[in-house]
């Protein structure tokens, strides 16, 4: 634009206007300077500034981003080596906004590579972009492949349009919006184009056609069909407690078995088993959960071929929590595998953390067939704030009545009156109990009796303080216990 002055009064007046604004700039830069991402990461374009992942509470062995915010997790998968993470996020500032989605790669589940987002809005993305499904067209229903490479495809809710397709051609280096978006209508009965949102979409193979599980508000989980993603047909709704939207969906093999059944998930961990004929869903169990807690919220799953394992990743943060904030605010949990077993003689879906965190081991220290009470702490010479430790119980005949996990100044306990770890009723398995947990600077996941319950926190852990200690308020005897520190998955950071 090109402006002509009609004196020099006018030309002075405009000078001194854009010598202040100048100023307010320089002055709002300068106060929100750890907001302002431009500078080079591992790309020559990135938005973010690299981080060398050294902060206080910094997760190590937890994927967060450069900086800004995460949360739901939008899919996750694997193609010719490499696997896809994708998450909500924004990138610009460490609380909830315009919302992207968040796109990092690895080779091994571990350690990441971040990329600049996969949607962005007003650019691949009308609206906000919000939570769906990443998966690939190995078919090419969706007619889009133009090499050898199968196209990858990203199912959202574009709170502009509805539901809505990206696509990538080229390995995930670039995304397009499809050019027939909205693939799904809002609902015409609501207010809100989003009160329909956060499509699961998988390929259902005895029918040779994808489903799509959409939330709808006051309504339930809606069932979808289509040959190519683009033209859908409705079929059914399932509704039941703590369904709300992000729904997982997959078939899984029950372990010892060659008996499948498939499993729908809510965010908050709940989840039911039974049958699915690719048009409605039949629920054999009644309101499970998985995971329970303050901060796990929002996965996703995907089946790995080279692994034969289906991997879950979840959101590590809540809404309105800010145990941990900086450049960067929340988390991915530890990669688990997720199993359907028999437990207590009833089917439970397990999580357990994926047996690549064995790379990550340095020392170990185990300690085996000791009796514990408050007076002595077998653990008291360890030091570690990133760690992977392994608890077995023995609770044949002991009189306790809790059992006390100390990691610097954070307490976990086991009721074994009540059965309740932290509150969360979990019971044992005979007279054995089983407690894991993986500690990080920033966080802790827990997973009781094999994972047939998880429980995890965002929490700020002192930085002069990794002391660990275990004890109880009558003796208890311990089979064995186990700490492995971890390296951290970010040295390539550095």
């Amino acid at each position: 634009m090109s402006i002509k002055y009609k004196d020099k009064s006018n030309k002075l007046v405009l000078t001194y206007i854009l010598i202040i604004l100048s100023t307010c700039f320089k002055a709002h830069c300068k106060q929100n300077k750890k907001f302002i991402y431009k500078t080079v990461d591992t790309t020559s374009d990135s938005i973010y500034t690299k981080s060398k992942f050294t902060e206080p509470y910094r997760n190590q062995v937890h994927f967060s981003s450069h900086a800004g915010w995460i949360n739901d997790i939008n899919g996750v998968f694997h193609y010719q080596g490499t696997y896809h993470l994708m998450f909500q996020h924004y990138p610009y500032k460490n609380e909830w906004d315009n919302m992207h989605w968040g796109y990092a790669t690895s080779s091994d589940l571990l350690h990441w590579q971040q990329h600049n987002p996969a949607l962005v809005p007003g650019e691949n993305a009308k609206g906000m972009a919000y939570s769906g499904t990443a998966f690939i067209d190995h078919n090419n229903t969706l007619g889009k492949q133009t090499g050898i490479n199968a196209t990858l495809v990203l199912a959202y809710t574009d709170t502009q349009l509805g539901q809505a397709l990206a696509y990538s051609t080229d390995k995930g280096r670039t995304w397009q919006a499809h050019e027939a978006n909205p693939i799904l209508a809002p609902d015409p009965t609501s207010k809100k184009i989003e009160s329909r949102r956060d499509p699961k979409v998988f390929w259902f193979e005895p029918d040779q056609k994808w489903i799509m599980v959409v939330f709808e508000e006051k309504k339930g989980m809606l069932f979808y069909s289509s040959k190519n993603l683009l033209n859908w047909t409705y079929h059914s709704t399932f509704k039941a407690n703590g369904f709300w939207e992000c729904p997982d969906m997959f078939e899984i093999t029950i372990t010892g078995t060659t008996q499948k059944k498939w499993v729908l998930m809510a965010p908050i961990g709940r989840y039911e088993y039974g049958e699915f004929d690719g048009e409605k869903f039949t629920a054999e169990s009644n309101n499970l959960s998985v995971f329970k807690g303050v901060d796990l919220y929002g996965g996703q799953s995907f089946y790995d071929s080279r692994s034969d394992k289906r991997i879950q990743f979840v959101w590590l943060g809540m809404w309105n929590r800010e145990p941990v904030k900086s450049i960067w605010h929340h988390a991915v949990s530890f990669p688990v595998e997720l199993r359907l077993e028999h437990i207590n003689k009833a089917l439970h879906l397990t999580r357990s953390p994926i047996p690549e965190i064995t790379s990550l081991y340095q020392d170990k220290t185990q300690i085996s067939n000791i009796t514990i009470d408050n007076s002595n702490n077998p653990l008291a010479h360890i030091r570690s704030n990133v760690f992977d430790m392994q608890i077995k119980l023995n609770l044949k005949g002991t009189k306790a009545q809790k059992f006390w996990i100390k990691i610097a100044d954070k307490t976990l306990t086991y009721d074994l009156t009540n059965q309740t770890f932290n509150d969360i009723k979990v019971a044992a398995v005979g007279d054995e109990l089983d407690i894991r947990l993986i500690v990080d600077q920033g966080a802790i996941e827990a997973f009781i009796n094999k994972g047939v319950l998880s429980w995890a926190e965002e929490f700020a852990f002192p930085t002069d303080d990794s002391s660990i200690a275990i004890s109880a308020d009558k003796p208890i005897k311990i089979n064995t216990v186990t700490v492995h520190p971890l390296r951290s998955v970010w040295q390539r950071q550095r």
